[in-house]
């Protein structure tokens, strides 16, 4: 579906995951005449801590912007809508579609390249209620409620919906936005 979410407990290797998926696009996908582009977003003591120093060692080149740049009002998105791989590290920041955050970043992600893919990486995918994760989810689905309707969600809103009453189990909708990754 062009977009996955990791969550995992603090700790157990989600951004060694990222960047694996980021080694995969950025440098497995290449082809003549296109280098794929990656793009990080994440907080920003994470940028110079963590994802810069790691991509760096492992030799995988991708641009780091915060997540304080991307909420910003005169944020230019458009100058990071052309990415093919776009990884957003603690995306429940991003659970709140009324903020100019949630805002520029979708943009950033349903305009440009139409391949883009995008992978969520989050330890707590729910923080306040189910519609937190649906938040995230429209990241992938570009905000398209029908985007499901052929693997039996006819509409991503309703589904959750139904989901917040106890009608429906959350697992069809997981089954197609998360892989399992077993410990060993």
């Amino acid at each position: 579906h062009r977009g996955v979410i990791g969550s995992d407990a603090v700790g157990l290797g989600k951004t060694y995951i990222g960047m694996g998926l980021l080694e995969h696009y950025v440098l497995g996908k290449r082809r003549k005449g296109h280098i794929p582009r990656g793009l990080v977003v994440c907080p920003a003591q994470l940028r110079d801590l963590v994802w810069e120093p790691k991509l760096n060692e492992y030799g995988i080149r991708c641009e780091v912007v915060s997540q304080e740049a991307v909420s910003r009002a005169d944020c230019d998105w458009r100058k990071y809508n052309s990415y093919d791989v776009v990884l957003i590290d603690e995306s429940h920041n991003f659970r709140n579609p009324g903020t100019g955050r949630y805002q520029n970043l979708l943009k950033l992600l349903d305009t440009g390249n139409a391949e883009k893919r995008v992978i969520l990486m989050t330890a707590t995918p729910i923080n306040n209620s189910i519609w937190d994760l649906y938040h995230q989810v429209a990241f992938i689905t570009r905000a398209q409620d029908t985007f499901f309707r052929d693997y039996g969600i006819r509409n991503l809103k309703s589904f959750f919906e139904a989901i917040e009453d106890g009608g429906v189990d959350i697992f069809m909708l997981l089954v197609q936005v998360m892989v399992r990754r077993s410990r060993q």
